[in-house]
């Protein structure tokens, strides 16, 4: 009978879409962690002095600008490893990353309600993205993500339309348009640029679980 149904499902919630950052919400990073991880990898000391020019071809190969392949044999020349190498330095590149399980739990249960879905938007490269996916356990979450490195966008530091092409994404599993999308970032810029293209509608500047709970229930009032 329709009276035993849970709640949820007599008042169906309105069609939402959940537009989500990776780094520093779903996961948080520390750059530093990838010098340490190499010394003990390759048993030898992280080569001083490179640090500027890593960091270019991170942006590059983030922005899709610089493909693996470049990225890789540049990475490897810059950090005096062989071409055979490369494989072990793949696997060693996310290694920034650690899973912020507090708020991997707390959106899961939100996008498991009806009506609701939620797509990743997030400034990252492909071998990165795939780490995790597949290695850090979050392939449900980051089904369909839209990453900088995507040939159709440009970073979110550039323009909105990372935001506008994960909106289409989201609706387009809903089977309908959203009444309300929210757009989650830990950067003031990102989360109102995606406000101001009218890609989202709600936007929550993430610091913490704590505060990324109380916004979630406070769309409930």
């Amino acid at each position: 009978m329709v009276d035993d149904l849970p709640s949820a499902f007599s008042h169906p919630y309105p069609p939402t879409a959940v537009l989500c950052d990776l780094g520093k919400v779903l996961v948080d990073f520390d750059r530093s962690r990838f010098p340490r991880r190499f010394a003990e990898v390759f048993a030898r000391p992280f080569p001083t002095g490179c640090e500027k020019q890593l960091g270019e071809y991170r942006t590059g190969f983030e922005s899709g600008d610089l493909g693996g392949n470049a990225f890789a044999q540049s990475c490897l020349e810059l950090l005096g490893l062989h071409p055979e190498d490369r494989e072990v330095f793949q696997k060693v590149w996310p290694s920034i990353f650690t899973v912020i399980p507090e708020t991997v739990d707390l959106l899961r249960t939100f996008v498991a309600r009806p009506n609701t879905t939620l797509v990743v938007v997030s400034d990252t490269d492909p071998w990165r993205e795939r780490a995790c996916a597949q290695d850090f356990g979050l392939g449900d979450l980051m089904a369909d993500a839209v990453c900088s490195y995507q040939a159709d966008v440009r970073p979110k530091w550039e323009d909105s339309s990372m935001w506008e092409k994960a909106r289409v994404i989201a609706e387009a599993r809903l089977g309908q348009p959203a009444d309300r999308v929210i757009a989650i970032d830990d950067l003031e810029l990102h989360t109102r640029r995606a406000l101001e293209c009218g890609a989202a509608t709600h936007a929550h500047l993430h610091t913490t679980p704590e505060s990324l709970e109380i916004f979630l229930d406070g769309l409930n009032q």
